[in-house]
């Protein structure tokens, strides 16, 4: 680094409303996972089943309530109702999904690979007829 190099800065540096908003969403992560991190925690430390069972149950309920009240709380404050609006969903790919199970345009596919495979015989028997 030369004495005339600006110095090393993230973009979003001095930025107050950035700060902020950088510390809320830190904030959010926390109360929506931080029951989790408590149940993983008391998990490897060894607590007994009997508490566990009710505390991961807990935890995993407080993470879906805690996520919903963070999207509502945000469409309230902010009108960013996307998170129940966006429902645009994208049109399914037939062809891949033939590709995939191997049905429709694409069975050709699996009947000549078992053709191939019936027709193979194994190595060393003197009867393979694929060379």
């Amino acid at each position: 680094m030369n004495v005339n190099s600006p110095p090393p800065q993230s973009p979003t540096s001095g930025c107050p409303s950035c700060e902020l908003d950088r510390s809320r969403r830190r904030c959010e992560r926390l109360l929506v996972l931080g029951p989790l991190g408590l149940a993983i925690v008391a998990t490897a430390v060894g607590a007994e089943p009997d508490f566990l069972a009710p505390l991961w149950l807990a935890a995993i309920a407080w993470t879906v309530l805690a996520s919903f009240a963070l999207v509502l709380a945000a469409g309230l404050r902010y009108g960013d109702w996307s998170a129940f609006r966006d429902d645009e969903r994208e049109e399914d790919r037939e062809e891949e999904m033939d590709l995939d199970t191997r049905t429709g345009g694409y069975r050709f596919l699996r009947e000549r690979d078992e053709r191939v495979l019936a027709d193979r015989s194994f190595p060393g028997d003197g009867t393979d007829r694929l060379h």
